[in-house]
């Protein structure tokens, strides 16, 4: 099965959530705008700008460049089994 957009109400697996908020954590932005706004009060995929999930929540594609960031990509991205 083809993976969505992200577009649609998929909830982000939980280990993937997680490897996401520990990623946001450790951020900074260039320029003093266009820095993510992701809602960490939802687990839906599609509230989180740049961040594609499969049917399953998986994430499988992360696009973030437009957002001007400063940070180290984390160890914890290895258990985005998902991503290509």
């Amino acid at each position: 099965q083809k993976p969505n957009s992200g577009k649609s109400q998929v909830l982000i697996d939980k280990n993937d959530y997680n490897v996401l908020l520990s990623f946001y954590e450790g951020l900074e932005t260039r320029g003093g705008g266009g820095g993510l706004k992701w809602k960490f009060s939802s687990s839906l995929c599609s509230d989180y700008q740049g961040v594609a999930c499969d049917p399953q929540g998986k994430i499988y594609s992360l696009s973030l460049a437009a957002f001007n960031l400063i940070g180290t990509i984390p160890s914890s991205f290895s258990r985005l089994d998902q991503l290509s």
